[in-house]
């Protein structure tokens, strides 16, 4: 299979200026939330623990696509599918990044929405505290396009501030957008100028009852580009170093192909060979 091949879009450079953007505080969907019924969870992707020694970053980044899933609404089921980067600081302090389809909210107050609709979605997280999600919807995300997001370190070394963003290919000039930053918190750069976070690329699905189509089309649901940042600037792509920790769960509805060599990752519904 060929690499992705090069368009005339302009596509990001993950440490380019921020574009501003005027957001609401965050609602009260939490993923962390109980919920009536018991929800069970598979992912495919690339997933690292702290404890196995992998590598550490100070940001991650990948372009995203995404699809309309047949997730069902106000059918008594609980479901939703993720697609998301997510940082976890040395202090277990979580930062997330993607899109999502949700169709189990827990409050009126949610600045998410309950609809056949694809939301951009940032989520942190303290040690022992619930999740504190955040949907962006002024941003029309397109089925069967592609979106970048970033989570990085902000600041000087050691600065305790985290920045989430998304690629806005219709701006003028194209640039990136922060989407939320959260201060005083968190870091993913220690003041000697060390990377302080380990990054996941992966795909979420949830379920209470039955198992929804992903709909990425016969090539599975895609994430590429993988990258991450190990210094001001300085974005490699990273699909080499994390070859060894892709996660495919045995007897999940789902199944993943990992390409390291084009740093990507598909995922159907059901099985397929790679």
């Amino acid at each position: 299979m060929a690499p992705d091949r090069p368009t005339r879009r302009v596509l990001p450079s993950p440490e380019s200026q921020n574009i501003i953007v005027i957001v609401p505080a965050p609602g009260d969907l939490a993923f962390g939330d109980p919920l009536p019924v018991v929800v069970t969870h598979h992912f495919t992707g690339s997933w690292q623990e702290r404890a196995f020694g992998y590598p550490q970053y100070q940001g991650g980044a990948a372009r995203m696509e995404v699809s309309d899933p047949t997730i069902c609404h106000h059918c008594g089921i609980s479901q939703h599918l993720y697609s998301r980067i997510a940082g976890l600081t040395g202090g277990d302090f979580e930062m997330e990044v993607g899109w999502a389809e949700i169709n189990h909210l827990t409050t009126q107050t949610s600045t998410c929405k309950d609809a056949d609709e694809q939301q951009v979605l940032t989520v942190t997280q303290q040690p022992g505290a619930p999740q504190k999600p955040m949907c962006h919807r002024a941003f029309d995300l397109q089925a069967a396009s592609f979106y970048s997001f970033r989570v990085r370190q902000c600041g000087d070394p050691g600065v305790y501030r985290i920045c989430f963003g998304i690629w806005d290919q219709n701006a003028n000039p194209p640039a990136w957008r922060l989407l939320r930053s959260w201060s005083n918190v968190a870091r993913c750069q220690d003041p000697d100028g060390s990377s302080n976070c380990i990054f996941q690329y992966f795909h979420e699905m949830a379920s209470s009852g039955t198992w929804f189509d992903l709909n990425g089309g016969p090539d599975g649901l895609k994430m590429r580009n993988i990258r991450a940042r190990t210094a001001p600037f300085t974005w490699p792509l990273v699909g080499d170093i994390q070859s060894n920790h892709w996660t495919d769960e045995a007897n999940s509805p789902y199944s993943m192909c990992g390409d390291a060599r084009f740093y990507r990752f598909r995922t159907f519904h059901g099985f397929q060979g790679c």
